[in-house]
C-alpha cells in the first residue's frame, strides 16, 4: 500500500514485524546511526532478506484524489503556523 500510495518503489525486508524499527531505533541511540545503516545494509544486499515492491500504476491513480486534499490539509496548517 505505502509504494502504490507514494508512487515510489518500496524495500520490504521479509520477516521483519513493526518492533525491528524500534530495535533499530534504538541500537541508533546507543551506539549511533552509523550502525544501524550497517545492520540495515546487510539485510538489504542478502536477496532472502529483502524485496524491491514496484508501485502499481493503477493504483497509485486511485488514490490522487486523497493525496491532493492530504497536500491541501498541509498546506492549510503550514499557513496556520506562519
Amino acid at each position: 500500500i505505502v509504494a502504490d500510495v507514494s508512487g515510489m518503489p518500496l524495500l520490504h525486508f521479509k520477516n521483519v514485524n513493526a518492533a525491528y524499527g524500534d530495535a533499530l531505533m534504538a541500537l541508533s541511540t546507543v551506539f549511533g546511526m552509523d550502525v544501524a545503516r550497517e545492520v540495515l545494509e546487510l539485510r538489504r544486499q542478502d536477496p532472502e532478506n529483502a524485496s524491491l515492491l514496484e508501485p502499481s500504476t493503477v493504483e497509485y491513480e486511485a488514490y490522487a484524489e486523497q493525496r491532493s486534499r492530504y497536500r491541501s490539509l498541509i498546506r492549510l496548517c503550514c499557513m496556520d503556523n506562519e
